[in-house]
């Protein structure tokens, strides 16, 4: 691979371990890891497993012990400020442990011949994202007013730009959410120079018993990555997938049958079969 790239991988728990060369496996609120998230508390031995297979987010410069209202923010933020434990990669991604993007993790530099970022294709929201929070804290048992309250904390800190986020806000009704992305370096440094401040400020006075505030930088990422594209950088909009497609039995099953996909940025696929894909696969490893 020409460009160095690190994709986090976002546990709070134990689950299926999906790390090699790309993909950094991260336990988040590691500091915190015994204090009971939404999940309920942790096992001692599901701990051991996190603690062997994967680094924490509480090392060097961290907020680890913040996790618990500022979610994957953590990972985020511990990977901002220590970026050569990562190698100083060219891009820097974010997936979870059970929500990947659609992609080929093996082969990530034929994207970026033609793409600046990748980002989730966007759900369709009727009326605006601002509408869409209202109907999310309802479901989540937050409160609606935390946006209105947040929009104040925006205005503050960048006056310049409230315009426009409001805009955004009020008449944007596409969103992905999740906080998942890769992007170039110096477009994840900017990110997190502009993102924390926000979510520093909004620690002061909001709830924090609650997962508002981590939320809401769900919001601000898509804010970010929609910034991005109106400075004329080009995204790749992709797909959600439970695992990295190359770690599947489909996969593994697609490459017995000798099974060709062509990838297209719409996200639409062509299938071409090669029904004797098997017998040529067997004679090729019966030659080596």
């Amino acid at each position: 691979m020409k460009n160095k790239v690190k994709i986090l991988v976002a546990y709070h728990k134990r689950d299926k371990l999906f790390k090699n060369s790309v993909l950094f496996p991260i336990h988040l609120g590691r500091e915190i890891a015994f204090e009971k998230t939404k999940d309920g508390k942790l096992s001692e031995k599901d701990y051991n497993w996190l603690l062997n297979n994967m680094s924490g987010d509480n090392t060097g410069d961290n907020i680890s012990d913040k996790n618990r209202f500022l979610n994957e923010m953590t990972g985020i933020y511990w990977a901002w400020k220590n970026y050569e434990e990562l190698g100083n990669p060219d891009y820097i991604g974010l997936n979870h442990y059970r929500r990947f993007f659609k992609i080929n993790y093996s082969n990530l530099d034929k994207y970026f011949q033609n793409y600046d970022f990748i980002k989730l294709s966007s759900p369709f929201f009727k009326m605006g994202i601002r509408a869409e929070w209202t109907n999310c804290a309802k479901l989540n048992n937050l409160d609606p007013a935390d946006f209105d309250k947040f929009c104040e904390v925006y205005e503050n800190i960048y006056p310049q730009d409230a315009k426009e986020f409001n805009s955004y806000i009020s008449k944007e009704n596409h969103g992905g959410l999740m906080n998942l992305f890769i992007m170039k370096k110096e477009d994840f440094f900017r990110y997190c120079e502009w993102i924390f401040p926000l979510l520093f400020e909004m620690e002061k006075s909001f709830n924090k018993s609650n997962r508002t505030i981590g939320m809401i930088a769900e919001r601000l990422t898509s804010y970010y990555l929609q910034k991005l594209e109106n400075e004329g950088k080009k995204p790749l909009y992709t797909r959600l997938a439970d695992e990295p497609p190359e770690m599947t039995l489909r996969f593994f099953i697609s490459k017995i049958f000798n099974i060709r996909k062509k990838e297209q940025s719409n996200g639409v696929k062509h299938i071409k079969l090669t029904l004797f894909g098997i017998v040529l696969n067997i004679r090729t490893k019966n030659k080596s």
